[in-house]
Order: C-alpha cells, then structure tokens, then sequence
C-alpha cells in the first residue's frame, strides 16, 4: 500500500519536471515553417528514370508517404552531396518512420550508379526523349537559377500530400540542415 502512494506525488514530479524542461527550451521554428502548405499539384506529378534506368513515377508515393525530395549537383555527385549520405546512414531509421527519400539531378543514370550504393531513387532530370524540355522537374520545383543552371534544394511533402508553398511554386525548406537533423537526430 505505501508504494501505491508514493506512485501519485512521483509522476507529479515527472510531469512537472518535464513541463518545465519544455517550456524553457528554445526552439527556432521559423527554419521549419512553412508560408503555407498546398497538395502537390498535378502538373507537379512527374516520372524521371532512377539510376537503374527505369521510371520512377511520384504519384505511386504521394499521399502514401512523407517524401524528402533532395535536389543535389550534378557535378557533386550523390555521394559529394551535404545531405544524401547522411540520408543513406539513417535510411533505416527513416523507413520505420514512413519516409521516402528521392535524389533529383542532371546526372546520367549510369553516373549516379557510379556514385555508389544508394537504398533510395537517384532520378535523373534530363530528356532523353526529347519529349519535354531538360530540367522539366527543376523548373516546377523552382530549382534553375536565372542562368539556367539547376540549383539544389530539399523538400518535404507530407503524408497528406501538401507541401510548403510561396508565390507560385513549392518552397524549399529553408535550412535544410537544421531541418535534416531535427528529422532524423544526431548520431
């Protein structure tokens, strides 16, 4: 019976603990706020070839799953990229959670097959065909800087299938650093 006393003014004191701990922690939020979320529009669906050469369609995740798009350079390489193999440690960890990860470049299939063992899709944004302008996923995704060169960026869309949004196309998540190690922690 003792015990089952001391069980009540214990938790209290857990509880209070707890809440203060939380209350006097910082927390900079604005790297993670978005201006506004939006579902993905479907002209914002696409279908790339992944490093395997076969096509990788968007919409098969989609509302299934929170997928971090993570647009990297080329000239960089998956493995040079400041985020992909951090991804590539915590994929695991990542998957248990329900999230997709998707490598987006100008790089060739068989370059990004060079950059070595990646659990995740390296989609390659150029037209081989002919039947859609290079860096059609870039330009949707606003990632082409005034020169026409691709930039680099990551995004979040949500399980719901929204994604952050300003002005007229999807915002890239700020501080993806900040943003990559409140996800996934620190080793």
């Amino acid at each position: 019976m003792r015990r089952r006393v001391l069980i009540l003014p214990i938790a209290v004191v857990i509880i209070v603990a707890l809440c203060v701990y939380k209350s006097t922690r910082r927390y900079d939020q604005s790297a993670f706020l978005p201006v506004s979320m939006h579902p993905v529009a479907l002209d914002h669906l696409f279908e790339l070839p992944n490093q395997h050469n076969e096509t990788v369609r968007i919409e098969r995740y989609v509302g299934r799953h929170d997928i971090l798009l993570i647009f990297y350079d080329k000239d960089r390489t998956a493995a040079g990229d400041p985020y992909l193999p951090r991804l590539r440690e915590a994929q695991a960890r990542l998957k248990r959670r329900g999230f997709i990860v998707i490598g987006i470049s100008t790089a060739l299939p068989q370059e990004n097959r060079k950059a070595g063992d990646f659990p995740f899709e390296l989609l390659t944004d150029i037209s081989t065909t002919g039947i859609r302008e290079p860096l059609f996923v870039h330009r949707k995704f606003n990632r082409v800087d005034d020169d026409g060169r691709p930039k680099s960026g990551v995004f979040h869309i949500n399980r719901a299938g929204s994604i952050a949004w300003a002005k007229n196309a999807p915002q890239a998540i700020p501080n993806p650093a900040a943003y990559l190690d409140a996800l996934i922690g620190r080793e």
